[in-house]
């Protein structure tokens, strides 16, 4: 039984509620890279200058893209559990809800082409957001169903309408990703 286990039945003989149950890194490594099993992966430390926001207790984990000229996924597993993925990325809080319920399964979905990552820029090249969706998006998308994902704010919304934008749309499978050019309302 690995850590991950034993805090979960250790859970249940108590009838607490395991949801919110904090983990550390350790608690969570062994069954993190059990569920990478079949992926290539490269082990960090904080000894490693790009990984030192892991901190001392954490480590990163590179999810190395098979794909010719498609992006790792990136793990960063310290006081959060951290996803990175081409321009997105995101952060959950070190407990067995968010590890359970949005971690492990985000990862998946990534790997799997379930989920793609999108990343807006304006007109005048500004970075406005990025996101992930499991929407399935191809080439031929209209930019309005783009933009209906994306849920903008007022203010970047005009921005878009008055200047234009690119959305990148990008998959662990590269061949899978394109741009869509949201072009300036009339």
């Amino acid at each position: 039984m690995n850590r991950l286990d034993a805090i979960k039945k250790q859970c249940e003989d108590e009838k607490g509620n395991p949801r919110y149950v904090g983990l550390f890194p350790e608690d969570v490594k062994d069954d993190l890279i059990e569920s990478l099993r079949g992926c290539e992966i490269a082990e960090h430390s904080s000894n490693e200058e790009e990984w030192q926001d892991v901190g001392d207790n954490g480590f990163g984990i590179e999810i190395k893209n098979p794909h010719p000229g498609g992006e790792a996924i990136l793990l960063d597993i310290g006081g959060e559990f951290s996803i990175f993925f081409g321009e997105w990325h995101a952060h959950g809080a070190s407990c067995l809800d968010d590890y359970e319920e949005w971690f492990k399964p985000t990862i998946k979905k990534l790997l799997e082409n379930k989920e793609c990552a999108l990343c807006l820029v304006d007109g005048n090249g500004r970075w406005l957001l990025s996101t992930l969706s499991d929407e399935p998006l191809s080439r031929d998308c209209a930019p309005e169903k783009i933009m209906s994902i994306l849920d903008l704010s007022e203010n970047f919304r005009q921005d878009v309408e008055r200047l234009g934008g690119t959305v990148t749309v990008q998959y662990f499978d590269p061949r899978l990703s394109f741009e869509i050019r949201i072009p300036p309302a009339s």
